[in-house]
């Protein structure tokens, strides 16, 4: 461990040791969608705030049982209002940074990212999503570990804690390695997250590479988050990932608001009853992660 990992190990906020996170930082699809039906975008602001609620039903209910942390991914656009509900709740938030889908990687707002930044409050912490395979081209990732060198820096300047996305499924194959090279990429340049959200491995051996990387480059890293993309096959998911330690929680988002917004901006649905659904499909959610134990392949050393 250097001394400015030391130094900045010392200096961190308190954060939750797991996590069990509700997304609903979606722009594009939530846009396309109000257009497509013909209403108001003010119902992807009011919608947001619904999402919000839904967590915090899960959240409370479990207060007196669990230590475990709960959060939210939420914008600064049209979930702008729901950040401020969210925060009132004393959920977990981290707020998007990149634009959506963008390859190479690309900021949200203007002017450079120190002045981006400082709109973020201290207690909100970076989410940037990156696309991208480590079999992309060197002009690609000439461009990308740029952006992210500068982001690494903005972060500490403004003394904000990272959460970086690695997608790398959409544009390749994925192999046990695939996602372990791009962290050990990005590791080599000095580029340490506080958090990791890695999309499902196809394997526990290549849940261990993920692990590795981190045990080997940054024992400060506070842990990997994945990803629950359907309520079908999320057993499984959280089987494989809990045979690393360093996996702490999980995220959720279409999984859980994905059958509910289309009907309620359509009217379809009351808030109370959008509320109710999602807050039970995220329970649901909840129990399967708690309930699967870890039968760990995959420790952290004990000096």
């Amino acid at each position: 461990m250097t001394l400015q990992d030391r130094i900045l190990n010392n200096i961190r906020k308190a954060q939750p040791e797991t996590l069990r996170i509700l997304s609903i930082d979606h722009r594009v699809p939530l846009i396309t969608l109000a257009q497509e039906l013909g209403v108001a975008a003010e119902r992807i602001s009011a919608f947001k705030l619904l999402v919000v609620e839904a967590a915090a039903h899960v959240a409370t209910a479990r207060a007196a049982t669990t230590r475990d942390g709960f959060g939210m991914f939420l914008d600064g656009g049209h979930g702008r209002q729901a950040l401020v509900s969210a925060g009132k709740k004393n959920l977990w938030l981290a707020r998007p940074i990149d634009k959506p889908h963008a390859r190479p990687l690309e900021f949200e707002g203007t002017g450079t990212l120190e002045v981006i930044l400082a709109d973020y409050p201290s207690a909100h912490t970076v989410k940037c999503a990156l696309y991208a395979h480590p079999d992309e081209g060197v002009v690609f990732w000439e461009q990308t570990e740029h952006a992210l060198e500068r982001l690494a820096r903005a972060c500490r300047t403004h003394g904000l804690e990272l959460l970086l996305e690695t997608l790398s499924s959409p544009h390749g194959v994925v192999a046990d390695d695939t996602t372990a090279r791009v962290m050990q990429r990005l590791y080599r340049l000095g580029i340490k997250p506080d958090w990791w959200l890695v999309e499902a491995q196809p394997s526990t051996a290549a849940w261990g590479k993920v692990g590795d990387a981190i045990r080997e480059n940054d024992m400060n890293c506070r842990g990997l988050l994945t990803i629950a993309r359907s309520l079908g096959d999320f057993g499984t998911v959280a089987k494989a990932a809990k045979t690393e330690m360093l996996v702490k929680g999980f995220c959720a988002g279409r999984s859980v608001f994905g059958d509910t917004v289309s009907p309620w901006m359509r009217g379809e649905l009351s808030d109370h009853q959008a509320i109710d659904t999602m807050a039970t499909t995220f329970e649901t959610l909840v129990s399967e992660w708690d309930n699967t134990p870890y039968t760990v392949q995959h420790k952290v050393p004990t000096t």
